[in-house]
């Protein structure tokens, strides 16, 4: 199977990383054996392993064999803010070694944070004969009001391997306790402004943005969807449906961001 990336030329505010355009992510929780080889067989640009979601196990699940599949989506891994250090460097080192394309951070709340991930990075490729720097970093600060409110600290100085911020609105909504955002309903004040302010964030620092689908979307509803979020500045999306992976790429193909 192959994948037409249409990654060229790329916007200023894309999210490139290895030499590809990021439009679409597949986000499947870790240990979803099955999810996750069927996402690697996917039209997504990455595919997002999830040791954040609910459900998700600490073992990595063995696709290993599938990694030399020609024109996959990338691999990303999206990890925990641990206070531990040495049980996140731990953690790093195992899910380095399944050479993924990056490394999302959930719940961002520091620029010291990205640091931290960026040593931890170094080390492993150094360890594992990989080139330094070659895995990028995704800050999710949109998840936590903690995260928003530290936003504006994610740029390129802090990290050299930062690609994008992320906003999540559901996670922010539980972290708040108000009810989760829904498409073409009108979203409560504190995260329409934690939105734009993760939006401003990575603006102003040159970095892509990319926002979550809501699951059950379908249909005009999600082509709709997909296309507000496209010209409202976000540079991808991602989603837990596969069924969505067609509507946000069709979205920003037809859009020619």
């Amino acid at each position: 199977m192959l994948i037409n990336h249409d990654n060229a030329p790329s916007p200023p505010d894309a999210i490139v990383i290895a030499g590809r355009v990021i439009r679409s992510l597949l986000a499947v929780p870790m240990g979803d054996e099955m999810g996750i080889r069927g996402g690697l067989s996917s039209h997504a640009d990455g595919l997002m392993i999830d040791l954040t979601a609910r459900g998700a196990i600490a073992q990595p699940a063995d696709f290993s064999d599938m990694l030399a599949q020609p024109d996959r989506p990338l691999l990303f891994f999206a990890v925990p803010n641990h206070a531990d250090s040495d049980a996140m460097a731990a953690e790093v080192e195992t899910l380095m070694a399944f050479a993924p394309a990056g490394v999302i951070l959930g719940g961002v709340t520091a620029a010291a944070e990205l640091q931290r991930l960026d040593v931890m990075l170094s080390v492993a490729e150094v360890r594992l004969g990989r080139p330094e720097g070659a895995t990028a970093i995704v800050a999710l600060c949109g998840d936590t009001p903690a995260g928003v409110l530290a936003a504006q600290q994610c740029r390129s100085e802090t990290s050299a391997r930062l690609a994008a911020l992320g906003f999540d609105g559901r996670r922010l909504a539980q972290a708040l306790r108000l009810p989760a955002p829904a498409h073409g309903t009108a979203q409560p004040n504190a995260i329409a402004v934690a939105r734009g302010l993760v939006q401003l964030a990575a603006a102003s620092a040159q970095l892509g943005c990319l926002d979550w689908i809501d699951p059950p979307l379908e249909g005009e509803r999600l082509r709709e969807a997909c296309r507000a979020a496209r010209d409202e500045g976000f540079s991808a999306l991602v989603c837990t449906n596969a069924d969505q992976i067609g509507a946000i790429n069709a979205a920003y193909r037809d859009g020619r961001r």
